[in-house]
């Protein structure tokens, strides 16, 4: 086991620098605050032993850039757009849930698609059942699946993975 050992020092690392650096952003980096902070992300950190390493997915820094730009107007669009149906009652609501397929293997790149789906207009996703997950929608009428498979791609090529559909 001790070819296994660099690896998971390594994990063990970059979760408590990880860890350590949210609870400074948490707590605006009040020095009061690392008596308990410390500990705190060392037990977490220490976690990492206790859990099975993960697919060996890396994020592409390219990626991460392209994405920065993504994430930030479709959270800009989302917003504006959700003030808009709540500011102007009369704007048509068709509410309910729709089925997308995800391509994405399972792992952190489904996972992390998953949790920014709600970065779209009027879209949270809300359940998955292998490969299918349920997004609610607050229009049935717009082009969901369309925004998904364009968020997916996104998150392929931030994981370096092959986008859905091919190269496109």
């Amino acid at each position: 086991m001790k070819a296994d050992r660099p690896g998971r020092l390594h994990r063990f690392a970059m979760a408590l620098g990880g860890c350590l650096a949210l609870w400074w952003a948490l707590t605006g980096g009040d020095p009061g605050s690392w008596m308990l902070g410390v500990p705190v992300a060392v037990a977490a950190a220490a976690a990492v032993f206790l859990l099975p390493p993960g697919p060996g997915y890396r994020i592409r820094p390219f990626g991460a850039v392209a994405f920065a730009g993504y994430f930030l107007l479709q959270s800009v669009l989302g917003g504006v757009d959700v003030a808009r149906r709540a500011l102007a009652p009369r704007l048509h609501l068709d509410p309910g849930f729709v089925q997308y397929s995800v391509a994405l293997p399972p792992g952190p790149a489904r996972t992390f698609f998953m949790a920014v789906i709600g970065l779209l207009p009027g879209t949270l996703s809300v359940g998955v059942r292998g490969a299918r997950i349920r997004v609610h929608v607050l229009d049935r009428g717009q082009d969901v699946p369309t925004q998904l498979l364009r968020l997916e791609r996104r998150v392929a090529a931030l994981y370096g993975l092959v986008p859905p559909g091919g190269a496109g």
